[in-house]
């Protein structure tokens, strides 16, 4: 999904998808992240580089549980919700 700025929205249906370990959406037109990432809970990874249109972040990143590796490099985010902090595993990149 990286490298493609056609990429603005997740589909409906990856709330469905609940063994994704890794994300990569660099350099996408993604807005916003969905609340249902909460269910991905083996993610590990996320990388979602150059997303300038991206802001904010959803609450419900505090509940991957075993993620070791977020990216959000040269986004627009404003702040980073408080639920950040209930991510025990994660260890910067």
């Amino acid at each position: 999904m990286s490298e493609n700025k056609n990429f603005s929205a997740f589909p409906a249906s990856f709330s469905e998808v609940k063994l994704l370990k890794k994300i990569n959406v660099t350099n996408t037109a993604i807005q916003e992240l969905p609340y249902e990432l909460q269910y991905w809970t083996v993610l590990s990874e996320f990388i979602c580089r150059e997303n300038t249109q991206l802001e904010t972040l959803p609450e419900s990143i505090g509940n991957l549980k075993l993620i070791a590796r977020l990216d959000f490099d040269t986004c627009s985010l404003k702040a980073l919700p408080d639920q950040i902090g209930n991510l025990s595993k994660y260890a910067g990149s």
